[in-house]
């Protein structure tokens, strides 16, 4: 993350600074790099103080929120909650739109990963997969698209969709705060011509992950039920059914699928997400959703997308999402 904001008033931090300070060894993969980088700034924060907060007691909020997961109290009454969640979306958007996905990750953090030039990514990846026979490109292009998994490296899926879902709405309470589980406000917002409802709208991640997931039709509650996630070899053969069902669906061209159109397109589509609820937007195009992971679909991605979705949210009977206890995974 390039910026995480802390509490209120927001402090933004800047991890990336900390590029040339030796650091251990993160793994490759969007939940890894995220809790790793979180783990290394919180304990250069409690070695020694750093001008990287610019507050005396923001290193100590930082490992406070990540050791014990400490949520806001809930405001009393609708309006300051709605008037709470435009702001955790309002901050969510500004750090999208100043950067947050823009940076490349220092090679110090990949583990011998990370590799690819920026030549690379106007390749096409059929091209690039033909150029670089026997080259694992989740792991050659992770200094630009951390946030990609490699599914082959996971024998669980049902355990990694769990850790993903954790992962991710411990990092939304670092990027921009949380409302708190199961407080927010009712929103809504239309991907294409089908509304989405949520019941409970509390955090910036929801914000763009539910709509996305919601849309290729991944969360509990819509195409995947049924499938046996521990089941490894039968998550990789859905995910190639899925894959070629998007790619039927909508016909993406090889100029439509590089790492470089991936990269520079993530911020649009959560952009467009956040400001079709925020009600400053048209409708989300779906095809947006769907280019966005089948550039996954090429590079070996998505079984794991579709675990992480699975176990993100579900869609209820009365066909708002929900998340987490509400969603009944063990039942």
């Amino acid at each position: 993350a390039h910026m995480l904001y802390l509490g209120k008033p927001y402090r933004p931090v800047d991890l990336w600074s900390m590029q040339h300070r030796p650091v251990p060894s993160c793994p490759t993969g969007q939940l890894a790099i995220a809790g790793c980088l979180v783990f290394v700034v919180a304990t250069a924060a409690a070695e020694q103080p750093s001008p990287l907060f610019d507050t005396p007691d923001a290193a100590a909020y930082l490992l406070q929120a990540v050791a014990s997961r400490v949520e806001p109290q809930p405001p009393v009454g609708s309006l300051e909650l709605d008037a709470k969640a435009d702001r955790m979306l309002e901050a969510f958007d500004h750090a999208v739109k100043n950067g947050l996905w823009a940076h490349d990750v220092p090679r110090v953090l990949l583990s011998g990963c990370g590799r690819s030039t920026f030549r690379e990514l106007g390749l096409s990846i059929k091209v690039w997969r033909k150029q670089h026979p026997g080259v694992d490109p989740i792991c050659h292009f992770s200094n630009f698209v951390p946030w990609v998994v490699k599914s082959g490296d996971i024998n669980d899926f049902k355990a990694y969709g769990h850790m993903g879902a954790a992962s991710l709405a411990t990092v939304s309470r670092l990027f921009c705060g949380s409302l708190g589980d199961g407080v927010g406000p009712e929103r809504s917002l239309l991907i294409g011509q089908n509304a989405m409802e949520w019941g409970h709208l509390d955090n910036c991640i929801e914000a763009v992950d539910d709509p996305y997931c919601y849309s290729l039709g991944w969360l509990k509650g819509q195409r995947l039920d049924g499938l046996n996630f521990s089941d490894a070899d039968a998550v990789r053969a859905v995910g190639r059914a899925e894959c070629e069902r998007l790619q039927a669906t909508y016909h993406f061209t090889d100029l439509e699928v590089t790492v470089g159109r991936h990269v520079f397109r993530t911020p649009i589509y959560m952009r467009r997400s956040l400001d079709a609820i925020l009600g400053r937007g048209p409708a989300v195009d779906p095809r947006l959703y769907a280019e966005h992971v089948y550039t996954k679909c090429l590079l070996g991605g998505a079984p794991a997308e579709m675990a992480y979705c699975y176990h993100r949210g579900c869609v209820g009977s009365d066909r708002r999402l929900a998340h987490g206890r509400a969603c009944d995974y063990d039942g």
